[in-house]
């Protein structure tokens, strides 16, 4: 979802833009007064119009909506009280403001459409902070194996991609009970077989269930923690939920204490 939005935003950025550019190079007449019905202004209207919907939409969700889609989406923009919030809704402002401004005649430039892109745009990790992960090998959920006699995102897993110097990428979740355990998936039907999501379940009650019909249950974070103990690097999902705010305090309380 986060992927979409970024190429939806780009999309109309850039599409609101270049009409707008094609709007003033031959929709003026000699006085620099607008054409009359100059074809520029409905397009970006139209463009202007999708544009605020990409931005403002997500951030009036209300957390804990009925559908996934609903609860990422207030994940990403939780209810305007954070500032990629604010930046979407004054990016959506802007660009209204540049487009009024452009049909009433005002020669405004390309700036003003594309500075929302700016304002949203992600931020780029440091070379310090890239450096722990460049040249490495990363075991996507572990090294687990094609005929899932080692399961993946089980401790199994870590342990041999551990075992092999290998760096590892796992996903955490919240149970019913707020635990933060390592599963991929929503639901558990096809690692475990079981109708239902994780979070419908106490962790006690999830190890009732195997991995792909193994001996390996669902692990704890801490318990993949202490099994890696050090050797090697870790990328963590958090997987979107109703309770991302708890998640996400539980995770870096595990991973701050983590050696």
């Amino acid at each position: 979802m986060k992927k979409l939005h970024w190429i939806l935003l780009a999309f109309f950025s850039v599409a609101a833009a270049a009409l707008r550019r094609w709007q003033l190079l031959t929709g003026f007449d000699a006085a620099g007064l607008p054409v009359k019905g100059n074809p520029g202004g409905l397009g970006l209207l139209f463009l202007l119009l999708a544009a605020m919907a990409v931005f403002i939409l997500p951030c009036l969700k209300l957390r804990g909506g009925r559908s996934d889609e609903d609860r990422e989406m207030a994940a990403y923009f939780p209810a305007g009280k954070t500032l990629s919030a604010a930046f979407g809704i004054g990016g959506a402002f802007l660009l209204a403001a540049s487009a009024v401004l452009s049909l009433l005649g005002y020669r405004t430039t390309l700036v003003e459409t594309l500075l929302p892109v700016f304002l949203l745009a992600p931020g780029r990790a440091t070379k310090g902070q890239k450096a722990p992960f460049w040249g490495r090998n990363f075991a996507h959920r572990g090294l687990h194996s094609r005929d899932k006699s080692v399961p993946e995102n089980s401790l199994k897993a870590f342990e041999l991609a551990s075992a092999a110097g290998y760096g590892m990428e796992l996903d955490v979740q919240l149970t019913k009970d707020g635990q933060v355990v390592v599963f991929h998936d929503d639901d558990l039907k096809r690692v475990c077989g079981v109708d239902g999501r994780v979070d419908d379940y106490t962790f006690s009650e999830l190890q009732k269930f195997p991995l792909c019909g193994t001996e390996e249950r669902i692990p704890l974070f801490s318990d993949v923690l202490h099994t890696v103990r050090g050797r090697g690097a870790i990328i963590c999902e958090l997987k979107n939920g109703p309770r991302n705010r708890e998640l996400c305090r539980k995770t870096y309380d595990l991973l701050a204490a983590y050696p």
